[in-house]
């Protein structure tokens, strides 16, 4: 059985390579781990927010952060974050659930 439609790989978007970054912010007393470099549409997103929120006991959202005034025609940026500080704790889920090389993830953050 040929489970392709019309030429089009479905696991073509599991083979780009995504390079994150996964940066500590913190507010007050409050901290909140933020995942950038997503190059997938917003209901993936929510579905591994989903799957991240269950998995750490924590809350967290899918947010838009729009572009600087030079690149406005762009669509905006969508980041996954969490609050608390699971820098390590993202990033082994990434490489076991995601299969996303530890190599393409960016930690910051001291």
């Amino acid at each position: 059985m040929d489970f392709t439609t019309s030429g089009f790989d479905q696991f073509e978007a599991l083979n780009k390579v995504e390079n994150f970054d996964i940066t500590l912010k913190q507010k007050g007393r409050k901290k909140e781990t933020a995942i950038s470099g997503w190059d997938r549409d917003i209901k993936e997103l929510k579905g591994i927010t989903k799957q991240l929120k269950k998995t750490l006991c924590c809350s967290g959202n899918v947010v838009k952060l729009e572009k600087d005034d030079d690149k406005k025609d762009q669509e905006p940026e969508l980041v996954i974050v969490l609050f608390g500080d699971h820098r390590d704790e993202v990033t082994k889920f990434m490489v076991e659930k995601l299969d996303i090389k530890e190599d393409n993830i960016i930690i910051h953050g001291a």
